[in-house]
């Protein structure tokens, strides 16, 4: 029993875990360099949605506008055309 937990099956576990350990540092230092590296890409993405939202409202409120200056006629307040 004694040779069981200092012999060769004790060091092999732990030179076993030491080289999960340091595989599992490595492999979380790529997935990092690879965030890192397409930060500007997932930025971008997230920017399109917000740039779709506000050309819509754009576009719904000068058809408001329009509407507005068109129901009001020619002699209220509408822009004369050159």
């Amino acid at each position: 029993m004694r040779n069981l937990l200092s012999g060769h099956i004790a060091r092999a576990l732990l030179i076993q875990l030491q080289f999960v350990s340091t595989e599992m540092y490595r492999s979380m230092g790529v997935i990092d360099d690879l965030l890192a590296a397409n930060t500007a890409t997932i930025q971008l993405l997230a920017l399109f949605p917000a740039a779709f939202l506000v050309m819509g409202l754009v576009r719904a409120m000068k058809t408001v506008i329009i509407a507005a200056l068109s129901k009001a006629g020619p002699h209220k307040g509408s822009l004369s055309r050159v």
